[in-house]
């Protein structure tokens, strides 16, 4: 049996060795976008998150939206899988939603692609009917910009079709007026 010195002196030993520890960055994959994740090939992914939405005054109730991803990554930069969330944002009354999905990773740019370029489709019980996103990615060092558009759903796009995004330093001094623009933005 191993004494408690040994446990010690064991761990010791495997910090001092340095090895590394690798974890996924949010900036590949976000809650909100798929961004193109497809995961590593053979490995099954089982995602928890919760999501959470606060409704409107008087009341501002906080709900709680609990989402699980089940999927397996599949040869040729693809994933399959399904969402499951224990309530419908798409459909308040409707408990239970499941999507099925298939993703694929067309282009990726730590393969040397100029991009990321991916693309998903799925079918939403709760909806009936399918859905899809095409995404975007580029990794410009510390930094990656992701943009996505879902089927249909252009009502982020401004009737030229171009979104500007203007870009904020913020430092000490001026961290005080981003804040309260940024709450005059969510209201």
């Amino acid at each position: 049996m191993l004494s408690c010195r040994r446990l010690l002196l064991v761990a010791l030993y495997v910090m001092a060795m340095g090895l590394e520890a690798r974890a996924q960055t949010v900036l590949d994959r976000t809650p909100n976008l798929s961004g193109g994740w497809v995961g590593a090939s053979g490995v099954l992914h089982f995602n928890f998150l919760h999501r959470f939405s606060i409704s409107s005054a008087p009341e501002r109730k906080v709900t709680n939206t609990p989402t699980f991803l089940l999927a397996a990554g599949l040869p040729a930069r693809t994933l399959l899988g399904v969402h499951y969330a224990t309530n419908s944002e798409l459909s308040p009354r409707y408990p239970n939603e499941w999507e099925f999905f298939g993703r694929v990773a067309a282009f990726v740019q730590a393969s040397g692609a100029p991009i990321d370029a991916s693309a998903q489709l799925g079918y939403n019980l709760a909806a009936q009917g399918f859905d899809g996103e095409a995404s975007l990615a580029r990794r410009q060092g510390p930094v990656r910009i992701l943009a996505a558009l879902a089927r249909k759903d252009e009502s982020v796009l401004p009737p030229n079709g171009f979104l500007e995004v203007q870009s904020t330093i913020v430092k000490k001094d001026n961290v005080d007026g981003f804040w309260e623009e940024l709450k005059k933005l969510r209201q």
